[in-house]
């Protein structure tokens, strides 16, 4: 029933702050029609925190006003209150005894009075100024930025002689997005960018935005990263009490409506206060160290969110590198891989555009480079070898670096399992198919495999879908003995399922398994994105579940087993014969054995051999007798020799 109590709380909310001339028991309210909780928060001192939608005729200009009048009231300790053209959004923190119907008496009143002045005839004139200005701006900036939406694709900022470092636009997003999995989850509406250390000191940057913004910095870092394990805390978090200095408190909550004090693990700084504007404030060890920078618009409004180093020329300030800072965009980069032995190589393309005319293109998997020269053309091959083949995520990283730009593009994929010295299987030294045949027929030859020391590896991937992921649970069963190998869940909303599940011993745990996929509610996956299926190396080896499934879902799939395959080579009378048999299957050699004799009875010796494929050391060898009887004559000269001299005759 989850779902219905909160879809009746939230009609309840609704209808408890919906004001009009004839719903209000205060005041005839004449500008404000309608207030909609969105969100709200109590706090053991007597004060709450609320998000309002205010539905009414509110004058853009008179917007800081406004909020300066109704900061007047002892009632409330603070207020933002920001403009929109279907419904105006403010933040209020007020004492607990202070109720909205208050508020809104309060704002009704208070634009009653402005439009009574006339002052909105001299704020119209203002408005259209400010507009004129703001387009004759808009028209002399060379290009409009738009942040990355994920971790892969950030852009890089820098700011130089006290200008901004970067202007970007956003908008509102309906739904909204929500906040990068493991993140604060005021991080909703992100945009994801990064930036490098030129020269060490304190580095203070102000983000400012059309509303409530919110940010988390993360770094220092050697090379730029997305892996979720390093974009986190330590865990143990120092916050300012009220914004950027004084009194502090530190606990274990990593995300309240606070400014972080102190750096926390990777988390450089942080801030998810409610106002329009935050301060990013570092302190650098090492020149050309990464910091990943997330910034959210949480208050989903549409406008400019600009970035500004505030600090430069200051003394002790610090300087970010612009040269990374380009029109060159590497967009994707391809990724197949191959098994060479115990090792594996990947390779692929890598796709660009506006590449530099001198300087290098490098690609890289950690300390495996691939270097390449001018002139540059897309796509650019690419191979990498010799690479540990460990079954996990792995990132690729390709850089443009020259005299004039800079650009990167990070890339993931999953690495295989390939096979090592030890994974051999094991044959029987006896032939246990007939020993006797017909010949000219069909004959298999038949070696059980007698054990199958190899590992079975995979992995679980998908993701839990935009919404109710904490519903979602997996586990993987083993058909042979009902074991649970693997489990997951519950999910975040959002977040990827990536598990890699292995060694299993496939001989105590066979080789065929079941995906159960649960949901607690019973409707399946909610919102978009949700899915869940087996890979191994990259690839798919059952079909995927997605969607609503009720309340289960389940898939059987079989994968490869970790271990070489198998040769063996039967000696024939009439050659060799070879079959290499994959996944410890035994081996059923077909051939055939001819006869030169129609009345006599015969035996052959058939030497084989088996041989690892990995190492081709030998597994199992023997000799088998196998007695062969006569073929059956087709025609009367295929037993009597018939001759006739007519000469003598």
């Amino acid at each position: 029933m989850k779902k219905i109590v909160i879809v009746i709380f939230l009609s309840f909310l609704f209808n408890a702050f919906l004001f009009g001339q004839e719903k209000s028991s205060f005041s005839q309210l004449k500008w404000i029609s309608e207030i909609q909780t969105d969100a709200e928060k109590f706090y053991e001192n007597g004060t709450r925190i609320c998000y309002l939608n205010i539905y009414g005729e509110i004058p853009e200009t008179y917007v800081q006003s406004i909020a300066n009048h109704v900061l007047a009231n002892s009632g409330v300790l603070r207020f933002h209150l920001y403009y929109g053209k279907e419904y105006s959004r403010c933040m209020c923190e007020t004492k607990d005894d202070f109720t909205n119907e208050q508020l809104a008496v309060i704002l009704d009143e208070i634009i009653d009075k402005y439009y009574e002045s006339g002052a909105y005839l001299l704020d119209k004139e203002k408005l259209e100024q400010e507009q004129k200005m703001a387009e004759m701006k808009l028209s002399a900036s060379s290009k409009t930025n738009i942040g990355a939406d994920n971790c892969e694709d950030a852009l890089a900022i820098c700011a130089d002689g006290g200008s901004t470092g970067v202007n970007f636009s956003v908008t509102e997003n309906n739904p909204e997005i929500p906040a990068p999995a493991g993140q604060c989850g005021y991080l909703k509406n992100a945009t994801w960018w990064y930036f490098q250390i030129e020269s060490l000191g304190y580095i203070e940057m102000e983000i400012a935005s059309c509303g409530d913004v919110d940010f988390a910095c993360y770094g220092p870092f050697d090379n730029l990263t997305c892996d979720p394990a390093d974009l986190v805390g330590s865990g143990t978090y120092t916050w300012y009490d009220n914004g950027n200095s004084g009194s502090t408190t530190t606990n274990s909550n990593a995300c309240p409506v606070d400014n972080l004090a102190v750096p926390s693990g990777n988390l450089a700084d942080a801030a998810y206060s409610i106002d329009a504007t935050e301060i990013l404030n570092i302190t650098p060890v090492n020149v050309g160290d990464y910091y990943i920078l997330i910034i959210a618009n949480y208050n989903n409004c549409t406008g400019t969110v600009s970035v500004t180093q505030t600090n430069i020329g200051n003394p002790g300030a610090g300087s970010v590198n612009c040269d990374i800072v380009s029109d060159c965009n590497i967009s994707s980069i391809s990724a197949t891989t191959a098994c060479t032995g115990a090792t594996f190589s990947v390779s692929g393309e890598i796709f660009f555009t506006d590449p530099p005319n001198d300087g290098t293109l490098t690609i890289c998997e950690g300390s495996v480079c691939q270097t390449f020269y001018p002139p540059f053309t897309s796509p650019t091959p690419y191979t990498l070898t010799n690479l540990s083949a460990d079954g996990l995520q792995h990132q690729l990283t390709a850089t443009f670096a020259s005299t004039t730009t800079n650009c990167d593009k990070l890339s993931f994929y999953n690495a295989p399992i390939c096979a090592t010295t030890a994974a051999c299987p094991d044959y029987a030294n006896t032939v246990s198919s007939a020993a006797e045949h017909c010949a000219g027929q069909t004959y298999y030859l038949e070696v059980q495999n007698t054990d199958c020391n190899g590992d079975i590896y995979f992995d679980v991937v998908g993701n839990y879908g935009s919404s109710w992921a904490n519903e979602i649970t997996w586990e993987i069963v083993s058909s042979l003995t009902s074991n649970v190998v693997a489990s997951g869940g519950p999910g975040v909303n959002g977040a990827n399922i990536f598990s890699v599940v292995g060694p299993i011993d496939a001989g105590i745990e066979g080789n065929v398994f079941y995906l159960y996929v649960y949901d607690a509610y019973g409707d399946g996956f909610n919102g978009t994105g949700g899915y869940i299926t087996i890979e191994q190396s990259g690839t798919a080896i059952c079909s995927s579940i997605s969607g609503n499934f009720g309340a289960q879902a389940h898939v059987m799939f079989m994968p490869s087993i970790v271990i070489s395959p198998a040769i063996i080579t039967v000696t024939t009378p009439s050659g060799n014969v070879t079959q290499t048999a994959v996944n410890c299957n035994d081996f059923h050699v077909p051939m055939i054995i001819n006869s030169l004799y129609f009345c006599t009875t015969t035996t052959v010796n058939l030497p084989w051999e088996i041989r690892c494929q990995y190492d081709n050391s030998l597994l199992s060898s023997g000799t088998h007798s196998l007695t062969i009887y006569p073929n059956t004559p087709d025609d009367i000269s295929d037993i009597v020799d018939i001759s006739f001299d007519e000469a003598n005759c």
